[in-house]
């Protein structure tokens, strides 16, 4: 779409510290078209969004945002063309217009869990390379609220005595109750490191390094405290 290809103002995600904030509806898409106000089912785009939109394999933010007290839902949380965060938004027959203050609540025990899973990717993607080989490399990957998938390279199907080699491993850092860090860096400080990047992902000068000390993985992802949290 034109105008959403166009659109190219910048939006702050904070929902890597907050499920909740008070911010400002900055765009309005309706059937595509920007629009200043619009009913129904809407896309907005808000200045400082808690809500995670779908990218790396972890699904899009759910919740509600509340306006003038009243509830409505947030159906999905996806990126724009040029990389911002937009929430579908169900308005009903409720007019939402841009410059609106609106509190942002995102789904707390969903986002959760969808943690949970993306923090045990990472944990497996370490797993099977220390069990099979240092050759798997994540292929791609889907985490959300239920289910977690992992899409890696191999020359066979793993065994059984394989598949149970890699649980016993991702379970033993579960226990070893390993906080989780977060650092940003420049690209080549991280590389240093010897940290995972996904193939295929584009990454900027600086990164953000997802540290279980088991696994250390380049990610925009949100993650767990502590490995125990899994």
């Amino acid at each position: 779409n034109e105008q959403m290809m166009k659109y190219k103002e910048e939006v702050n995600f904070v929902g890597y510290d907050l499920l909740e904030n008070t911010c400002k509806v900055k765009a309005i898409f309706k059937d595509g078209q920007l629009c200043n106000e619009a009913s129904g089912k809407i896309l907005v785009v808000f200045d400082y969004t808690p809500f995670y939109a779908t990218m790396g394999g972890q699904i899009g933010d759910t919740g509600v945002i509340l306006v003038n007290g009243e509830s409505f839902d947030v159906d999905d949380t996806i990126k724009l063309p040029n990389g911002q965060g937009a929430s579908v938004v169900l308005m009903n027959e409720s007019i939402l217009k841009c410059g609106d203050e609106v509190k942002c609540i995102v789904n707390n025990s969903r986002r959760n869990n969808i943690e949970k899973n993306h923090s045990a990717t990472h944990l497996l993607n370490e797993a099977l390379r220390q069990v099979i080989g240092s050759h798997v490399y994540q292929q791609g990957s889907n985490v959300s609220d239920d289910v977690l998938r992992f899409d890696f390279n191999n020359f066979s199907n793993l065994t059984n005595e394989e598949i149970l080699a890699v649980e016993k491993l991702v379970n033993e850092q579960i226990k070893k109750e390993i906080d989780v860090k977060t650092n940003e860096m420049p690209l080549d400080e991280a590389k240093k490191l010897g940290v995972q990047a996904v193939f295929g992902e584009k990454y900027g000068n600086i990164v953000r390094v997802v540290d279980m000390d088991f696994s250390k993985e380049l990610c925009g992802g949100t993650h767990v405290k502590n490995t125990k949290d899994i």
